[in-house]
């Protein structure tokens, strides 16, 4: 009676198989890479919007910023004139602009947000590269012209004139190179949860068309990496990460035998970037031995790792991904933990993840099928919150079958389904 209602127990406790669970997914961002993806690791693509039809992306996440980048990776340039000030509008000549007498080629930063491409000579605050900062004011004020091509060819000379404090607006001036269809604009930067609105230098027309800031972890796109060697920028199609959030890698470690602790966690942009692929013709081929863990917007940890990319016929990549931690101890129930018990399928390792903030002793077991105690372990208070019990099921005896982890501690109990191959 007492196996039998222990085995009751461990069936009707929530198990939350879909922390383990290899998911296996898709994101299509269009032939020539000519879409955007902002993916949620929880929910799938959020949105999908249109990548090759603008020009400058105009940061809108924080008063503070003055970022304004480029879509290098469609053919958008920036160069700074550096023969004049704001007062050689009407005469800017660009006589050189492929050389370097008087001209700087202006990229964006492929690590981090900040700089931008119009703040690549920027020399540290208050000096912005396109605008000083006026500390009576709080205002950005423009002192610098710019060239750019745009994503279709054509080349326009740039004034951003300010960044007005009070009313958190931004005004842009832009015009052909002999002077013509001379346009000054002026855009509020005020838009919730976003983090850029897009522009087109032909049209001048404010884009709003990104997803919530808060909805998503990851960006599949097209965009401007800097390769070294040869030290030059050049477009890839990759994975950046979205604003605060942060990853890791595990490279020349099995998917199953990575754990997440073991690795520093970054808010580098492109730490999962392009290089999990590679390209000898005729097909795409995926790097062996390399996953990435990532933070997600509530706090969990998620381990993905690619299988396949189409290249540029669909832009279509594939990938698995599982969670491995959780944002919190507790669930809703509070007599429950949860812990990350992975990888999950296994045959030949198990790590059991969990948070130990108790003063006392707690206990994880292992019971079989039929509910049979087949191994413990004693929980000691210890000064490190994370703590990581590593078994090798096979060289314990375990067959192959169905087990379940429990964990108790601090009055509070829950329990995992395990599988051993």
């Amino acid at each position: 009676m007492k196996k039998i209602y222990l085995l009751l127990t461990l069936l009707s406790t929530t198990l939350m198989l879909s922390s383990q669970t290899v998911i296996q997914d898709s994101v299509i961002i269009g032939n020539g890479y000519a879409n955007k993806a902002f993916y949620s690791l929880q929910n799938g693509t959020v949105a999908t919007i249109p990548n090759n039809n603008w020009d400058l992306a105009v940061a809108v996440y924080s008063i503070q910023s003055a970022s304004i980048r480029i879509n290098s990776a469609f053919g958008t340039r920036l160069w700074q004139y550096t023969a004049g000030d704001t007062t050689a509008w009407t005469s800017l000549d660009t006589t050189g602009i492929a050389s370097s007498t008087g001209w700087i080629e202006c990229f964006d930063q492929d690590t981090a947000y900040e700089p931008s491409a119009f703040e690549y000579t920027m020399t540290g605050h208050p000096n912005y590269g396109w605008g000083v900062y006026n500390s009576v004011t709080h205002d950005v004020n423009g002192i610098a012209l710019f060239v750019a091509k745009s994503y279709t060819g054509t080349y326009k000379k740039v004034w951003i004139k300010n960044q007005k404090a009070i009313t958190n607006t931004m005004t842009i001036r832009v015009a052909n190179l002999d002077g013509t269809n001379d346009t000054t604009i002026t855009f509020t930067k005020t838009y919730a949860n976003k983090n850029y609105v897009y522009i087109a230098l032909e049209s001048l027309i404010i884009n709003d068309i990104e997803p919530a800031n808060t909805s998503y972890e990851l960006i599949f796109d097209k965009y401007n990496a800097y390769i070294n060697p040869p030290g030059v920028y050049y477009p890839v199609s990759g994975v950046r990460l979205n604003r605060n959030i942060q990853a890791a890698e595990a490279r020349g470690i099995h998917e199953d035998d990575a754990v997440y602790t073991n690795f520093t966690f970054s808010n580098n942009m492109t730490l999962i970037g392009h290089d999990w692929k590679i390209q000898p013709p005729p097909v795409w081929v995926i790097v062996d031995s390399l996953s990435y863990f990532v933070l997600d917007n509530p706090g969990n940890v998620w381990q993905i790792w690619f299988t396949g990319f189409s290249g540029s016929s669909s832009g279509k990549y594939y990938f698995n991904k599982r969670q491995v931690a959780f944002a919190s101890i507790e669930d809703e129930d509070d007599n429950l933990l949860k812990v990350s018990v992975y990888p999950n399928p296994t045959s030949e390792i198990v790590n059991i993840i969990y948070t130990n903030e108790s003063s006392t002793n707690g206990w994880a077991r292992v019971f079989d099928i039929n509910g049979k105690l087949i191994h413990s372990v004693v929980l000691t208070p210890s000064a490190s919150l994370l703590q990581n019990i590593v078994l090798q099921p096979k060289q314990i005896g375990w067959d192959a079958g169905i087990y379940f982890v429990q964990i108790e501690l601090n009055g509070k109990i829950t329990v995992q389904k395990l599988i051993i191959q």
